[in-house]
């Protein structure tokens, strides 16, 4: 193991040297297995007297001869009181300014003598702090802190490290040497006076060769008596404190030297097992260990924001705070038209997270999965378009429920209805001729200035303009549902009757219909949708409507085809 040597010399409680005739004074030398400047980067020396105290902190550095530290300025431990009151000379190891290792003496000076007190600062010592009286050594707080007899300084003798360790047992008769009894041939121990009458230490059990010495360790502690080394307890055995052991995870070691033990760190919160409320929002978990300690288990638990803490002690929880208007997650009516939709969070407690009034006035639905009626429809019949009818009825439920029929539909919003376009399902218009005459239903348009005309009689709405393109039959029914006008894309080839309903036959000159509103239309064949009986298509016979004369025609198409007019009608 190296050492490093740092040579430290104090003016006593740090004053400047006395240049008269007096050499009373004290050269502190102090050695370490530790490593500069990585384990230390400096030592403090305190220096404590009966009347006074004072301290210097030494900076080390790396020297260039391996293994050792710089030499520190040179300063003087002299007296400033009286020569021979007993002081204490405490060395400490610091790393970044934290206290690593100390190694203390108590010790006086001798008038006219100038004196080395060699310290040693363990590497295996680190962080072991020792109660009154007592120093580390070999990791362990089990040697009485040294009062010995320095040796003279010779300054112009180079100074060396001690060949012992300075803390072993007290030098009386018979004493031990400063590492009890060295292996050695007749390394005996040494007779220096005893601690308490301030001899020197022993010095048996010097290394040599051969059989072991025969010194023996002084007791220093009474049998299986007890005490704290920091956070361990130690036992007397033999007369000789042994390693400390730790105390449990959940203790501390108390007591004055002699009577040291682990006892329970007192825990502010748990005082038996199993959980209880702090607060009414805080729950703790409490445990015990190997050693009968009560500790808290775990964080404090924070109930959740819809919780409240409840229980014995022992036996507490967390319990969800009771809605009165929540039994299930969902809609639930609490009324005939008010709705209340529950939820639940993470903790799984239900809770209100809205509430509203139906504005149709109708709540319907089992609790978890009750709604306001949406009614999406009006009661009565609707025509969607020309070919579907919509009748909407109130359900049981008190909500409108709509069903829709493939038909071609005709009427006024809430009274439609389905009809055969091939039969005339509203009453005829007649023209003024006819209505003068006795007929009913009188002919009545609306241009809806869209390219569209409404006929207010039969409800239907008709294309305006006509292309001047002729089509065959089946050109002409596949036509009008691709036709797109005025914002309608149900547009459809008229039936016959349809047709017809429009020949306007008080017009004698032109195209038999009313001019005002179907302008430029030409008097000629239209087609309709209608097939004569028992035929169909292209292949059969379909019917038109001679709008020069207002009379109706079958051809037969697949014999000769013909090509015709078209009007879209919806």
């Amino acid at each position: 193991m190296r050492r490093i040597l740092a040579l430290l010399a104090l003016a006593g409680a740090l004053a400047p040297a006395c240049k008269g005739k007096d050499d009373t004074k004290i050269v502190v030398a102090v050695w370490t297995d530790l490593a500069v400047p990585s384990d230390l980067d400096s030592v403090r020396i305190d220096v404590t007297g009966p009347s006074h105290a004072r301290s210097k902190t030494f900076p080390l550095t790396v020297a260039s001869e391996p293994g050792k530290a710089t030499l520190v300025a040179q300063l003087e431990l002299v007296p400033l009181g009286a020569k021979d009151a007993t002081f204490t000379v405490t060395a400490t190891g610091l790393h970044n300014q934290t206290e690593v290792v100390a190694q203390p003496a108590r010790l006086a000076f001798v008038a006219g003598q100038s004196l080395v007190l060699k310290l040693f600062l363990y590497g295996n010592c680190q962080k072991v702090k020792c109660s009154l009286d007592y120093t580390c050594a070999a990791g362990a707080c089990t040697q009485p802190i040294p009062v010995p007899v320095p040796p003279p300084y010779d300054p112009s003798q180079p100074l060396s490290p001690p060949d012992v360790s300075p803390l072993g047992g007290s030098g009386g008769t018979g004493g031990a040497s400063a590492l009890g009894g060295a292996d050695g041939t007749g390394g005996g121990s040494g007779t220096g006076g005893t601690i308490a009458s301030g001899g020197a230490v022993g010095t048996g059990g010097v290394v040599a060769t051969g059989g072991a010495g025969t010194g023996g360790a002084t007791a220093v502690c009474r049998e299986s008596a007890t005490q704290c080394s920091g956070n361990g307890m130690q036992t007397c055995t033999s007369g000789q404190w042994g390693a400390a052991v730790d105390c449990g995870v959940h203790q501390t070691c108390t007591g004055p030297a002699g009577t040291g033990k682990c006892t329970c760190k007192v825990d502010p919160l748990c005082n038996s097992i199993g959980s209880r409320c702090t607060t009414v929002s805080t729950l703790a978990s409490c445990a015990q260990d190997a050693q009968a300690c009560f500790y808290q288990s775990s964080p404090l638990q924070t109930c959740g924001v819809r919780q409240t803490c409840t229980g014995s002690v022992g036996a507490a929880k967390c319990t969800c705070n009771v809605d009165p208007g929540c039994s299930s997650a969902g809609g639930t009516c609490t009324g005939a038209s008010t709705l209340v939709t529950c939820a639940q969070d993470a903790q799984v407690c239900l809770y209100q997270a809205s509430a509203a009034t139906c504005t149709n006035g109708a709540c319907t639905g089992a609790a978890g999965a009750a709604s306001c009626c949406t009614n999406a429809c009006t009661v009565g019949t609707t025509c969607l378009s020309g070919a579907s009818l919509q009748t909407c009825a109130v359900a049981a439920n008190g909500c409108t429920t709509a069903t829709t029929t493939a038909c071609t539909c005709k009427g006024a919003a809430d009274s439609a209805s389905c009809f055969d376009s091939s039969w005339a399902g509203w009453p005829m218009p007649n023209d003024q001729v006819d209505v003068t005459a006795g007929a009913p239903n009188l002919e009545s348009y609306t241009d809806n200035h869209d390219g569209t005309v409404t006929d207010n009689v039969t409800g239907l709405m008709w294309q305006q303009a006509v292309s001047t393109t002729m089509l065959y039959w089946a050109d002409a029914v596949a036509y009008c549902p691709t036709l797109s006008l005025a914002g309608h894309i149900d547009w459809r080839l008229p039936s016959r009757i349809e047709l017809v309903s429009i020949v306007d036959f008080g017009v004698t000159t032109g195209a038999m219909i009313n001019a005002t509103y179907f302008p430029s239309t030409p008097a000629n064949l239209f087609w309709s949708s209608s097939p004569l009986a028992g035929s169909s298509g292209p292949s059969g016979v379909a019917w038109y409507v001679r709008f020069d004369d207002g009379s109706t025609e079958c051809h037969v198409e697949v014999d000769s085809p013909t090509s015709s007019n078209v009007r879209c009608v919806r």
